[in-house]
């Protein structure tokens, strides 16, 4: 009896599994699991760590400070181009002006947003450490250069590359650096465009409140309006015009934008145009003059619509856009 006891207890078969063998499997398992989370952990502090310390230039490298240039003080500004072509423009008085273009007046709005690239910069981060300039559009043959003149003393000068992928930021290189930086914007797009689009478009704008007489004439259609001492418009003829109407005339006549600029007048244009509106205010009598033909201003591809080639008083020809040209037309024969 002893030996079959013995025999029994020494068989494996009959043996009941160890209770201890899945708790050793699970603690591997823990400490696995314990180990991948403090490795994340690590990287985790390391990324903080940089983003931390990144802004305070405390990682191997401190952003260039600049000090800000008063807009006033700024009387040129020259953009050359990939492949050496300049543009300057010129400020004088108030006014910023393109000099190699006839003096034509130059787009507020454009302007200002090179005066603020100038005036203001503040690099958001170092991108490379004296590396490949060409990878970012900024070596010789591919980068923008836009400086800032103070009379005849260059006070602000940047190179401009390519926009990042998010299109939120622009890659810079400052003289004297080889470092590249990045700039918040999309710089480029306010340098890469021609004399044309800096030009102003805005060909007449009045303050509406002054404008107290209207002539009008093309071909059979002739009138004048009047505002009377109530401020209501009146037909000399006789009759009141319907006020929704002459506000909506008002506010464009009186803030005028040229679709283009005619450097001559197209092939095929009459030498002389004829009187369309006649504008009367407190100071002075301004003249919108049309030409009978419809014409489209080269470069056709860039311009196809057909528009009325005006002027107004003796200031440059432009292409009046087709559908205001159309509204003028429309309103005035109405009145008939």
């Amino acid at each position: 009896m002893k030996t079959q006891v013995q025999t029994e207890t020494l068989n494996p078969s009959t043996q009941s599994p160890s209770p201890k063998r899945p708790f050793r499997r699970l603690g591997k398992i823990d400490k696995k699991t314990l180990r991948e989370f403090l490795i994340l952990g690590v990287i985790a502090l390391a990324c903080l760590g940089y983003i931390i310390f990144r802004g305070s230039g405390n990682i191997n490298y401190t952003l260039p400070r600049f000090n800000d240039i008063p807009a006033g003080d700024i009387t040129r500004l020259e953009i050359i181009k990939p492949g050496g072509e300049s543009l300057v423009l010129s400020r004088t008085g108030e006014d910023w002006v393109l000099p190699g273009e006839g003096n034509f007046s130059a787009d507020p709005g454009r302007v200002n947003r090179l005066l603020s690239m100038v005036t203001s910069v503040k690099p958001i981060d170092m991108v490379s450490q004296a590396g490949r300039p060409e990878r970012y559009d900024l070596d010789e043959t591919a980068r923008f250069t836009l400086r800032a003149y103070k009379q005849d003393n260059l006070v602000r000068e940047l190179y401009i590359g390519k926009t990042s992928d998010s299109g939120s930021y622009s890659y810079v290189l400052f003289p004297g650096n080889r470092d590249i930086f990045s700039l918040r914007g999309s710089l480029k797009s306010s340098l890469d465009l021609s004399s044309r689009e800096f030009r102003n478009k805005t060909v007449l704008k009045l303050n509406r409140e002054e404008v107290s007489r209207i002539r009008y004439t093309g071909g059979a259609v002739s009138g004048t309006l009047l505002k009377n001492a109530d401020g209501q418009w009146e037909k000399t003829s006789g009759g009141a015009v319907d006020p929704a109407e002459i506000n909506d005339i008002l506010s464009r006549v009186t803030n005028l934008s040229a679709a283009d600029f005619a450097d001559q007048a197209p092939a095929g244009a009459p030498e002389t145009g004829e009187p369309f509106v006649i504008i009367w205010t407190a100071d002075r009598e301004y003249t919108l003059t049309l030409y009978p033909r419809d014409f489209r201003i080269p470069p056709e591809e860039a311009y196809p619509e057909k528009g009325f080639l005006a002027r107004v008083d003796s200031g440059p020809l432009f292409l009046l856009a087709r559908y205001t040209a159309d509204r003028f037309l429309e309103f005035f024969a109405g009145l008939e």
